[in-house]
């Protein structure tokens, strides 16, 4: 049970990360002028996409080598 927990905490960690980088990425890609210290959008693009990529390689090698068990329910207990 406690290994269960960590791996989907694990999980919820890359996933919020992740997609806070998509979310860095959708304003850079939609609103680049209101991005004023960066001069280098393009770099800063490259380097979000990056870090989604990592994010999404570590969530799909723990979704490929470790095996979830079904949720318990605690108030089944």
């Amino acid at each position: 049970m406690n290994a269960i927990l960590m791996v989907n905490g694990i999980k919820k960690e890359l996933e919020g990360k992740r997609d806070q980088q998509l979310a860095n990425l959708k304003i850079y890609l939609e609103n680049p002028v209101g991005v004023g210290e960066h001069s280098d959008i393009s770099a800063e693009v490259v380097s979000l996409l990056e870090k989604i990529d990592q994010y999404d390689s570590l969530l799909e090698t723990i979704n490929k080598y470790i095996q979830e068990a079904p949720e318990e329910n605690p108030d089944e207990k």
